[in-house]
């Protein structure tokens, strides 16, 4: 079948080997599994992709599921790293029956400290789904957030790297559903 990937092993290809029918069937087939995102296939790395995978089908990218990971006051994504773009995916996030709402923050490169972006739900007992992009956040002069209305957020300055996001209720209660995913692309700009 044309969208499955193989691979190809190391003895195949040395110059000594015999070049048999299914090498080549994998050498016709493998660019188009590769552009399909076909199972074990390497990652595409120039579109969006969930964060922390080489492979398609290792995983979905999730910072935070409630139905495995229960209620939790924040999620913290890992640290960015420089030559990407990463995308936020909140999917069905509620706080549970807090009186306040939620915050999107990062946290800066240099001192540490995070500061709100945007409160992303103004009000308690809401149901959040959304999606917000950071474009060249390890760009200290030219990063920028893509925000859901399309919209764009310039809120810290540029005297500093975007080192990580993480999405906070404004009280110490819980999340009590959703899911929150974590993608990147590489930085073309």
């Amino acid at each position: 079948m044309a969208d499955e990937y193989r691979g190809i092993a190391d003895t195949e290809t040395n110059p000594l080997a015999p070049g048999t029918a299914a090498l080549f069937k994998a050498l016709e087939q493998n660019p188009t599994a590769i552009a399909r995102g076909s199972d074990n296939a390497p990652v595409v790395r120039a579109g969006w992709h969930p964060h922390g995978i080489l492979n398609v089908g290792e995983g979905q990218g999730v910072l935070y599921d409630y139905s495995i990971d229960g209620g939790v006051n924040s999620v913290t994504s890992p640290d960015f790293l420089d030559g990407f773009d990463y995308r936020l995916i909140v999917l069905g996030l509620s706080n549970n029956g807090g009186t306040d709402g939620i915050n999107l923050q990062v946290q800066r490169q240099d001192n540490n400290a995070w500061v709100q972006l945007a409160l992303i739900a103004s009000s308690p007992n809401v149901t959040l789904s959304d999606c917000w992009e950071f474009i060249l956040p390890r760009a200290t002069d030219r990063y920028k957030l893509v925000v859901p209305n399309g919209g764009v957020v310039l809120n810290m300055g540029a005297e500093t790297k975007i080192k990580a996001v993480r999405i906070i209720n404004e009280v110490a209660v819980s999340f009590d559903s959703g899911r929150i995913i974590l993608q990147k692309r590489l930085s073309y700009e």
